[in-house]
């Protein structure tokens, strides 16, 4: 609704051309760079890249997987990376086997941040403060913590040694430096869910 601001963009419902913008969020300034998602517009979202510290590659919750989405994770592989799913609140979405989908395509290191709520109203935080009570639309908030965590300690000997051998529980905080270097080194590639209809999702990707 920002960027978008060309009456042809506006008609289309798409990105024409790259836009700017930002944001403050939890005492951080966030430049972000929109660009076009059409396939025939690639050209201009992948001369944004170079300009980029993060590349957050969107997928559609009905679409999936597009010749677009593999295009920029291949072009955004020196990058930090974290893939956006969007429009979880959209009908029949079956989420697990578009996770299933996003790792045959990309790697095991693609793991949720957060899970949609069955009818994808909601997500439910799976790192920062998981709430293991909570029925995702798939998997489990203990299993995707634990993935999650199995990745990060695997670039820090010390947090390994206390995470296996002694059976220590970690809090985020431990964990934000070597979260930090696996998304550096591609180790980790977060996947979160959102929808920009409902605004669901949107504050926990923010964090």
């Amino acid at each position: 609704t920002l960027s978008d601001f060309d009456p042809q963009e506006k008609e289309m419902g798409h990105s024409l051309s790259l836009s700017v913008a930002h944001l403050e969020w939890a005492r951080h300034w966030i430049n972000l760079l929109d660009t076009p998602g059409l396939p025939d517009l690639s050209g201009r979202a992948l001369a944004a890249l170079p300009a980029a510290d993060t590349a957050a590659v969107l997928i559609s919750a009905q679409s999936g997987i597009e010749s677009g989405t593999r295009r920029m994770m291949a072009a955004s592989a020196d990058k930090c990376r974290l893939i956006v799913v969007t429009r979880i609140d959209g009908n029949g979405t079956d989420f697990e086997a578009l996770m299933e989908s996003i790792c045959d395509a990309f790697g095991r290191q693609c793991l949720p941040i957060n899970l949609p709520t069955p009818g994808g109203e909601a997500v439910i935080d799976c790192f920062f403060e998981p709430a293991y009570d909570a029925v995702p639309a798939f998997s489990s908030v203990q299993a995707a913590h634990n993935a999650i965590v199995d990745q990060v300690v695997e670039l820090d000997e010390e947090l390994m040694a206390a995470y296996l051998e002694q059976g220590e529980s970690l809090d985020p905080e431990q964990l934000h430096d070597p979260f930090e270097k696996a998304l550096r080194e591609g180790h980790l590639i977060p996947v979160c869910f959102v929808s920009a209809r409902t605004g669901a999702g949107v504050r926990e990707l923010l964090d």
